[in-house]
Protein backbone atom coordinates (compact mmCIF):
# COMPACT_ATOMS: atom_id res chain seq x y z
CA UNK A 1 0.00 0.00 0.00
CA UNK A 2 1.66 3.15 -1.04
CA UNK A 3 0.00 5.71 1.36
CA UNK A 4 1.31 8.69 -0.05
CA UNK A 5 -0.67 8.16 -3.24
CA UNK A 6 -3.91 8.44 -1.25
CA UNK A 7 -6.10 11.55 -1.27
CA UNK A 8 -6.34 11.45 2.60
CA UNK A 9 -2.79 12.06 2.90
CA UNK A 10 -2.61 15.47 0.52
CA UNK A 11 -1.39 17.98 2.44
CA UNK A 12 -3.68 20.35 1.42
CA UNK A 13 -6.78 18.40 2.98
CA UNK A 14 -4.63 17.32 6.46
CA UNK A 15 -4.07 21.21 6.80
CA UNK A 16 -7.70 22.00 5.46
CA UNK A 17 -8.56 23.37 9.02
CA UNK A 18 -6.65 26.69 8.49
CA UNK A 19 -8.78 27.42 5.39
CA UNK A 20 -12.25 27.45 7.26
CA UNK A 21 -10.34 29.13 11.11
CA UNK A 22 -8.35 31.38 9.50
CA UNK A 23 -11.10 33.52 6.74
CA UNK A 24 -9.46 36.99 8.26
CA UNK A 25 -6.49 35.72 6.48
CA UNK A 26 -7.91 35.82 2.79
CA UNK A 27 -7.29 39.25 1.11
CA UNK A 28 -8.62 40.83 -2.01
CA UNK A 29 -5.50 41.64 -3.55
CA UNK A 30 -3.55 38.82 -6.12
CA UNK A 31 0.04 37.76 -4.60
CA UNK A 32 2.02 37.16 -7.55
CA UNK A 33 4.04 33.58 -8.41
CA UNK A 34 7.38 35.19 -7.51
CA UNK A 35 5.79 36.82 -3.99
CA UNK A 36 4.46 33.48 -2.86
CA UNK A 37 7.83 31.77 -4.27
CA UNK A 38 10.20 34.26 -2.25
CA UNK A 39 7.90 33.86 0.80
CA UNK A 40 7.87 30.06 0.63
CA UNK A 41 12.16 30.16 -0.11
CA UNK A 42 12.49 33.01 3.16
CA UNK A 43 10.54 30.50 5.47
CA UNK A 44 12.14 27.28 3.99
CA UNK A 45 15.35 28.94 4.72
CA UNK A 46 14.72 30.32 8.05
CA UNK A 47 13.48 26.83 9.06
CA UNK A 48 16.72 25.40 8.22
CA UNK A 49 18.19 27.81 10.66
CA UNK A 50 15.86 26.66 13.33
CA UNK A 51 16.86 23.32 12.49
CA UNK A 52 20.53 23.70 13.14
CA UNK A 53 20.12 25.47 16.22
CA UNK A 54 18.35 23.46 17.97
CA UNK A 55 20.40 20.41 16.52
CA UNK A 56 22.96 18.91 19.08
CA UNK A 57 26.50 17.78 17.82
CA UNK A 58 25.19 14.06 17.55
CA UNK A 59 22.67 14.17 15.25
CA UNK A 60 19.19 11.59 15.94
CA UNK A 61 17.80 9.47 13.13
CA UNK A 62 14.81 6.68 13.60
CA UNK A 63 17.32 3.88 14.07
CA UNK A 64 18.49 5.86 17.28
CA UNK A 65 15.46 6.72 18.44
CA UNK A 66 13.92 2.99 17.97
CA UNK A 67 15.00 2.55 21.97
CA UNK A 68 12.73 5.84 23.13
CA UNK A 69 9.48 4.04 20.86
CA UNK A 70 9.86 0.42 21.02
CA UNK A 71 7.35 -1.13 23.04
CA UNK A 72 5.51 1.60 24.29
CA UNK A 73 2.89 4.57 23.61
CA UNK A 74 3.34 7.16 21.77
CA UNK A 75 1.63 10.45 22.78
CA UNK A 76 1.32 13.67 20.17
CA UNK A 77 0.72 16.82 21.99
CA UNK A 78 2.60 19.84 20.20
CA UNK A 79 0.95 22.65 22.16
CA UNK A 80 0.78 23.62 25.89
CA UNK A 81 -3.40 22.93 25.56
CA UNK A 82 -2.69 19.69 24.39
CA UNK A 83 0.30 18.83 26.59
CA UNK A 84 -2.40 19.96 29.98
CA UNK A 85 -4.91 17.93 28.62
CA UNK A 86 -2.53 14.60 28.86
CA UNK A 87 -0.62 16.09 31.83
CA UNK A 88 -2.54 14.27 34.36
CA UNK A 89 -2.67 11.04 32.17
CA UNK A 90 1.52 10.57 32.14
CA UNK A 91 1.78 10.96 35.98
CA UNK A 92 -0.89 8.16 36.13
CA UNK A 93 1.24 6.02 33.45
CA UNK A 94 4.53 6.53 34.97
CA UNK A 95 3.41 5.23 38.14
CA UNK A 96 1.89 1.99 36.62
CA UNK A 97 5.22 1.75 34.36
CA UNK A 98 3.87 1.84 31.04
CA UNK A 99 6.29 2.63 28.82
CA UNK A 100 5.52 5.89 26.56
CA UNK A 101 7.32 8.39 24.35
CA UNK A 102 5.90 12.10 24.45
CA UNK A 103 6.65 14.31 21.28
CA UNK A 104 5.87 17.71 21.88
CA UNK A 105 8.03 19.51 18.99
CA UNK A 106 8.67 17.82 15.68
CA UNK A 107 11.31 20.05 15.56
CA UNK A 108 13.19 18.42 18.47
CA UNK A 109 15.49 15.59 16.85
CA UNK A 110 15.75 13.93 20.10
CA UNK A 111 11.78 13.32 20.30
CA UNK A 112 11.62 13.31 16.41
CA UNK A 113 13.44 12.71 13.03
CA UNK A 114 13.21 16.49 12.31
CA UNK A 115 15.99 16.34 9.28
CA UNK A 116 14.68 13.37 7.62
CA UNK A 117 11.23 14.77 7.88
CA UNK A 118 12.89 17.81 6.13
CA UNK A 119 14.63 15.99 3.59
CA UNK A 120 11.56 14.47 2.51
CA UNK A 121 9.48 17.11 1.87
CA UNK A 122 11.37 18.77 0.06
CA UNK A 123 11.99 15.84 -2.77
CA UNK A 124 7.97 16.98 -2.46
CA UNK A 125 8.53 20.50 -3.29
CA UNK A 126 7.81 20.40 -6.83
CA UNK A 127 4.46 18.60 -6.40
CA UNK A 128 3.97 20.91 -3.24
CA UNK A 129 3.64 24.23 -5.28
CA UNK A 130 2.03 22.95 -8.59
CA UNK A 131 -1.00 21.81 -6.29
CA UNK A 132 -0.47 25.78 -4.53
CA UNK A 133 -0.92 26.60 -7.84
CA UNK A 134 -4.59 25.29 -8.55
CA UNK A 135 -5.78 26.67 -4.98
CA UNK A 136 -7.84 30.14 -5.60
CA UNK A 137 -6.27 33.44 -4.39
CA UNK A 138 -8.03 33.59 -1.18
CA UNK A 139 -6.69 30.01 -0.24
CA UNK A 140 -2.99 30.54 -1.40
CA UNK A 141 -2.98 33.59 0.79
CA UNK A 142 -4.11 31.76 3.52
CA UNK A 143 -1.55 28.32 3.09
CA UNK A 144 1.37 31.30 2.52
CA UNK A 145 1.05 31.80 6.26
CA UNK A 146 1.48 28.29 6.66
CA UNK A 147 3.81 27.29 4.48
CA UNK A 148 5.84 24.94 6.07
CA UNK A 149 2.97 23.30 7.87
CA UNK A 150 1.58 22.10 4.79
CA UNK A 151 5.00 21.41 2.77
CA UNK A 152 6.28 19.05 5.71
CA UNK A 153 3.08 17.44 6.01
CA UNK A 154 4.54 15.09 2.96
CA UNK A 155 7.34 14.31 5.75
CA UNK A 156 4.93 13.68 8.35
CA UNK A 157 3.42 11.03 6.86
CA UNK A 158 6.41 9.27 6.09
CA UNK A 159 8.65 9.77 9.18
CA UNK A 160 5.51 8.38 11.19
CA UNK A 161 4.62 5.53 8.79
CA UNK A 162 8.70 4.38 9.38
CA UNK A 163 8.28 4.97 13.52
CA UNK A 164 5.28 2.77 13.07
CA UNK A 165 6.74 0.43 10.97
CA UNK A 166 10.01 0.20 12.83
CA UNK A 167 8.70 0.01 16.41
CA UNK A 168 6.20 -2.53 17.95
CA UNK A 169 3.81 0.71 19.34
CA UNK A 170 1.32 -0.16 21.37
CA UNK A 171 -1.12 2.78 20.85
CA UNK A 172 -1.06 6.87 20.19
CA UNK A 173 -3.21 8.93 22.49
CA UNK A 174 -3.92 12.24 20.89
CA UNK A 175 -5.16 15.27 22.22
CA UNK A 176 -5.52 17.58 18.96
CA UNK A 177 -7.48 16.26 15.62
CA UNK A 178 -7.14 19.14 13.22
CA UNK A 179 -3.76 19.80 13.12
CA UNK A 180 -1.57 18.12 10.13
CA UNK A 181 0.63 16.08 11.49
CA UNK A 182 -1.84 14.85 14.07
CA UNK A 183 -4.67 14.20 11.49
CA UNK A 184 -1.71 12.99 9.29
CA UNK A 185 -0.65 9.93 12.25
CA UNK A 186 -4.36 9.51 13.18
CA UNK A 187 -5.17 8.33 9.50
CA UNK A 188 -1.65 5.94 9.71
CA UNK A 189 -2.84 4.39 13.09
CA UNK A 190 -6.00 3.59 11.57
CA UNK A 191 -4.32 2.06 8.38
CA UNK A 192 -1.95 0.13 9.82
CA UNK A 193 -4.06 -1.08 12.62
CA UNK A 194 -2.28 0.92 15.69
CA UNK A 195 -5.26 1.50 18.71
CA UNK A 196 -5.31 5.48 18.80
CA UNK A 197 -7.25 7.28 21.30
CA UNK A 198 -8.51 10.96 20.91
CA UNK A 199 -8.66 13.07 24.31
CA UNK A 200 -10.31 16.47 23.63
CA UNK A 201 -8.25 19.63 24.60
CA UNK A 202 -10.49 22.58 24.34
CA UNK A 203 -13.94 23.46 22.80
CA UNK A 204 -14.89 22.19 18.94
CA UNK A 205 -16.86 23.85 16.22
CA UNK A 206 -19.03 21.79 13.75
CA UNK A 207 -16.08 22.50 11.36
CA UNK A 208 -13.76 20.28 13.01
CA UNK A 209 -12.36 17.13 10.86
CA UNK A 210 -14.33 13.57 11.14
CA UNK A 211 -13.11 11.37 14.06
CA UNK A 212 -11.18 8.14 12.84
CA UNK A 213 -9.48 7.17 15.96
CA UNK A 214 -10.26 3.87 17.54
CA UNK A 215 -11.60 5.85 20.90
CA UNK A 216 -12.63 9.61 21.23
CA UNK A 217 -13.25 10.92 24.68
CA UNK A 218 -14.97 14.10 24.26
CA UNK A 219 -16.27 16.58 27.04
CA UNK A 220 -19.56 16.16 26.55
CA UNK A 221 -22.79 16.26 24.53
CA UNK A 222 -22.29 19.61 23.00
CA UNK A 223 -19.04 18.13 21.50
CA UNK A 224 -20.45 15.23 20.52
CA UNK A 225 -23.64 16.50 18.88
CA UNK A 226 -20.94 18.90 16.43
CA UNK A 227 -18.59 15.80 15.63
CA UNK A 228 -21.61 13.98 14.31
CA UNK A 229 -23.17 17.04 12.64
CA UNK A 230 -22.96 16.24 9.11
CA UNK A 231 -20.19 14.20 9.26
CA UNK A 232 -19.34 10.60 9.16
CA UNK A 233 -18.02 8.99 12.67
CA UNK A 234 -15.65 6.29 12.20
CA UNK A 235 -14.41 6.29 15.79
CA UNK A 236 -16.08 5.40 18.84
CA UNK A 237 -17.52 8.21 21.06
CA UNK A 238 -17.29 8.44 24.90
CA UNK A 239 -18.88 11.17 26.21
CA UNK A 240 -16.60 11.38 29.30
CA UNK A 241 -16.22 14.75 30.54
CA UNK A 242 -13.08 17.66 30.24
CA UNK A 243 -10.37 15.73 31.83
CA UNK A 244 -7.88 19.29 31.15
CA UNK A 245 -9.78 20.76 33.73
CA UNK A 246 -9.03 17.85 36.98
CA UNK A 247 -6.59 20.85 38.39
CA UNK A 248 -9.43 23.56 38.39
CA UNK A 249 -12.14 20.41 39.64
CA UNK A 250 -9.61 19.76 42.28
CA UNK A 251 -9.56 23.32 43.65
CA UNK A 252 -13.10 24.24 42.94
CA UNK A 253 -14.27 26.97 45.79
CA UNK A 254 -16.56 26.30 47.88
CA UNK A 255 -16.15 28.76 50.46
CA UNK A 256 -17.47 32.07 50.01
CA UNK A 257 -14.61 34.38 50.88
CA UNK A 258 -14.22 37.70 49.48
CA UNK A 259 -10.87 39.11 47.78
CA UNK A 260 -13.42 42.21 46.78
CA UNK A 261 -11.58 42.05 42.72
CA UNK A 262 -13.16 41.24 40.07
CA UNK A 263 -11.73 39.52 36.80
CA UNK A 264 -11.46 40.67 33.52
CA UNK A 265 -10.09 38.67 30.74
CA UNK A 266 -9.31 40.18 27.30
CA UNK A 267 -8.48 38.84 24.03
CA UNK A 268 -7.10 40.23 20.46
CA UNK A 269 -10.48 41.27 19.01
CA UNK A 270 -11.47 43.35 22.27
CA UNK A 271 -11.53 47.52 22.63
CA UNK A 272 -8.95 49.55 25.17
CA UNK A 273 -11.57 51.67 24.94
CA UNK A 274 -14.82 49.88 25.98
CA UNK A 275 -12.22 48.21 28.63
CA UNK A 276 -11.85 51.44 30.12
CA UNK A 277 -15.30 51.95 30.00
CA UNK A 278 -16.04 48.86 31.85
CA UNK A 279 -13.49 49.52 34.29
CA UNK A 280 -14.19 53.72 35.05
CA UNK A 281 -17.94 52.30 35.35
CA UNK A 282 -16.77 49.59 38.48
CA UNK A 283 -14.21 52.48 39.64
CA UNK A 284 -17.27 54.84 39.90
CA UNK A 285 -20.02 52.63 41.14
CA UNK A 286 -18.22 49.65 43.37
CA UNK A 287 -15.09 52.13 44.81
CA UNK A 288 -13.80 49.33 46.67
CA UNK A 289 -12.96 46.53 44.40
CA UNK A 290 -9.91 45.92 42.27
CA UNK A 291 -9.77 44.87 38.65
CA UNK A 292 -7.44 42.25 37.34
CA UNK A 293 -7.17 42.31 33.52
CA UNK A 294 -6.31 38.83 32.22
CA UNK A 295 -4.00 39.13 28.95
CA UNK A 296 -4.51 36.24 26.80
CA UNK A 297 -1.44 34.46 25.38
CA UNK A 298 -2.12 35.99 22.23
CA UNK A 299 -1.47 39.45 23.91
CA UNK A 300 1.33 41.38 24.76
CA UNK A 301 1.38 41.46 28.98
CA UNK A 302 -0.03 44.88 29.37
CA UNK A 303 -2.18 45.05 25.99
CA UNK A 304 -3.82 48.05 27.10
CA UNK A 305 -3.24 51.27 29.17
CA UNK A 306 -6.07 51.66 31.66
CA UNK A 307 -5.82 54.71 33.75
CA UNK A 308 -7.36 54.06 37.19
CA UNK A 309 -5.91 53.09 40.90
CA UNK A 310 -7.82 50.09 41.03
CA UNK A 311 -6.48 48.27 38.18
CA UNK A 312 -3.75 45.28 37.97
CA UNK A 313 -2.57 43.61 35.37
CA UNK A 314 -1.47 39.55 35.07
CA UNK A 315 -1.07 37.71 31.81
CA UNK A 316 -1.97 34.12 31.11
CA UNK A 317 1.99 33.36 30.35
CA UNK A 318 2.78 34.52 33.91
CA UNK A 319 0.22 33.35 36.12
CA UNK A 320 -1.83 29.81 36.02
CA UNK A 321 -5.41 30.35 35.59
CA UNK A 322 -5.77 28.65 39.03
CA UNK A 323 -4.06 31.30 40.44
CA UNK A 324 -6.09 33.79 38.75
CA UNK A 325 -9.05 32.87 39.66
CA UNK A 326 -8.60 32.49 43.68
CA UNK A 327 -7.49 36.16 43.75
CA UNK A 328 -11.38 36.36 41.90
CA UNK A 329 -14.76 36.85 42.83
CA UNK A 330 -16.14 36.97 39.46
CA UNK A 331 -15.39 36.92 35.71
CA UNK A 332 -16.10 39.26 32.68
CA UNK A 333 -15.19 38.74 29.38
CA UNK A 334 -15.89 38.50 25.57
CA UNK A 335 -16.98 35.83 23.97
CA UNK A 336 -14.36 32.94 25.32
CA UNK A 337 -13.77 29.73 26.66
CA UNK A 338 -12.23 31.19 29.88
CA UNK A 339 -15.93 31.41 31.16
CA UNK A 340 -16.01 27.63 31.17
CA UNK A 341 -13.14 27.19 33.33
CA UNK A 342 -14.12 29.84 35.25
CA UNK A 343 -17.20 28.06 36.06
CA UNK A 344 -15.49 24.65 36.74
CA UNK A 345 -13.29 26.31 39.57
CA UNK A 346 -16.28 27.53 41.07
CA UNK A 347 -16.81 31.36 39.73
CA UNK A 348 -19.77 33.20 38.77
CA UNK A 349 -18.75 34.47 35.12
CA UNK A 350 -20.50 36.99 32.81
CA UNK A 351 -20.13 37.69 29.21
CA UNK A 352 -20.24 41.17 28.70
CA UNK A 353 -19.52 42.66 24.58
CA UNK A 354 -15.69 44.33 25.04
CA UNK A 355 -14.97 43.86 21.28
CA UNK A 356 -16.00 47.05 18.42
CA UNK A 357 -17.17 43.62 16.40
CA UNK A 358 -20.92 43.05 18.07
CA UNK A 359 -22.47 40.25 19.97
CA UNK A 360 -20.58 36.69 18.84
CA UNK A 361 -21.45 33.60 20.60
CA UNK A 362 -19.61 31.08 19.21
CA UNK A 363 -19.13 28.32 21.67
CA UNK A 364 -23.75 28.55 22.60
CA UNK A 365 -22.91 29.66 25.71
CA UNK A 366 -25.39 32.41 26.18
CA UNK A 367 -27.95 30.38 23.98
CA UNK A 368 -27.55 27.16 26.12
CA UNK A 369 -27.72 29.22 29.20
CA UNK A 370 -24.14 28.27 30.50
CA UNK A 371 -23.38 32.12 30.75
CA UNK A 372 -25.82 35.17 31.00
CA UNK A 373 -25.06 38.20 28.82
CA UNK A 374 -25.20 41.54 29.77
CA UNK A 375 -26.55 44.05 26.96
CA UNK A 376 -25.78 47.39 28.99
CA UNK A 377 -23.74 48.63 31.56
CA UNK A 378 -26.51 48.35 33.85
CA UNK A 379 -27.08 44.93 33.47
CA UNK A 380 -23.82 44.20 34.38
CA UNK A 381 -23.63 46.20 37.15
CA UNK A 382 -26.83 44.01 38.73
CA UNK A 383 -24.91 40.83 38.26
CA UNK A 384 -21.12 42.35 39.61
CA UNK A 385 -23.64 43.23 42.93
CA UNK A 386 -24.70 39.97 43.38
CA UNK A 387 -22.37 37.25 41.32
CA UNK A 388 -24.25 34.50 42.65
CA UNK A 389 -27.45 35.15 40.65
CA UNK A 390 -24.69 34.36 37.60
CA UNK A 391 -24.16 30.96 38.70
CA UNK A 392 -24.70 28.35 36.02
CA UNK A 393 -26.98 25.28 37.09
CA UNK A 394 -24.98 22.03 36.57
CA UNK A 395 -27.37 20.62 34.36
CA UNK A 396 -26.89 23.53 31.72
CA UNK A 397 -22.84 22.58 32.42
CA UNK A 398 -22.98 19.25 32.22
CA UNK A 399 -23.89 19.61 28.37
CA UNK A 400 -20.28 20.98 28.24
CA UNK A 401 -18.35 18.89 30.98
CA UNK A 402 -20.31 15.42 30.92
CA UNK A 403 -18.33 14.96 34.56
CA UNK A 404 -19.41 18.13 35.82
CA UNK A 405 -20.94 17.07 39.77
CA UNK A 406 -21.09 13.56 38.89
CA UNK A 407 -20.05 10.87 41.46
CA UNK A 408 -17.29 10.10 38.95
CA UNK A 409 -16.17 13.33 38.54
CA UNK A 410 -12.84 13.41 40.43
CA UNK A 411 -12.45 9.82 39.02
CA UNK A 412 -11.32 10.97 35.31
CA UNK A 413 -7.59 10.35 35.35
CA UNK A 414 -7.88 7.02 37.05
CA UNK A 415 -10.80 6.00 34.71
CA UNK A 416 -8.44 6.73 31.69
CA UNK A 417 -5.30 5.12 32.64
CA UNK A 418 -6.69 1.90 33.97
CA UNK A 419 -8.81 2.17 30.15
CA UNK A 420 -5.21 2.61 28.46
CA UNK A 421 -3.36 -0.19 30.95
CA UNK A 422 -6.09 -3.24 29.64
CA UNK A 423 -5.28 -2.39 26.27
CA UNK A 424 -8.69 0.00 25.55
CA UNK A 425 -10.73 -2.49 26.50
CA UNK A 426 -15.00 -1.36 26.91
CA UNK A 427 -14.99 -3.46 30.19
CA UNK A 428 -13.06 -0.54 31.74
CA UNK A 429 -16.26 2.05 30.95
CA UNK A 430 -19.02 -0.43 31.93
CA UNK A 431 -17.50 -1.18 35.20
CA UNK A 432 -17.64 2.97 35.95
CA UNK A 433 -21.21 3.13 34.59
CA UNK A 434 -20.92 4.17 31.15
CA UNK A 435 -22.95 2.05 28.97
CA UNK A 436 -23.85 2.30 25.33
CA UNK A 437 -26.52 4.27 23.52
CA UNK A 438 -27.42 5.57 19.66
CA UNK A 439 -28.27 8.79 18.37
CA UNK A 440 -30.89 10.29 16.20
CA UNK A 441 -28.59 9.53 13.39
CA UNK A 442 -27.64 5.97 14.79
CA UNK A 443 -24.29 6.87 15.96
CA UNK A 444 -23.72 4.53 18.85
CA UNK A 445 -21.45 6.14 21.73
CA UNK A 446 -21.10 5.37 25.75
CA UNK A 447 -22.01 7.63 28.35
CA UNK A 448 -22.36 7.68 32.12
CA UNK A 449 -25.86 8.20 33.00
Amino acid sequence: MDINNLNKYDPFLLNDFFITEHPDLKIISKRSKWYLFASLIWKLLRHIASLIAKTKITDVSISSLKEKYEGGYIILSLTNNNRNAVASIKDKLESNNIKYKEITSLMDNTQFPSWSCLLKSLKCLPIFWRRLMTESVDNQCVISHYYLTYLLSYGYVDCFKEIINNNNIQGVLFSNDHIGANRALEYLCKDLNIPSLYIQHASVSEYYPELEFSYSFLDGMDSFNKYISNKNVYSIPVVFGAIRYAPLKQMRKTQKEKNNAIGIAVNVIDSEEKVQSLCDMVTKELPAVKMIIRAHPNLRKKPFHIKGVNVEYTSALDEPITDFFKRIDVLVSNDSTIHLDAIEFGLSSIKYNLSAEGFSDQYSYVERGLIKNCETPEDLLALLRNPQSAKSAPAVVQYYDHSYMQDYELQLNEILTEFIINKFSVNILEKYGFHIEESTNKVKYYIYR
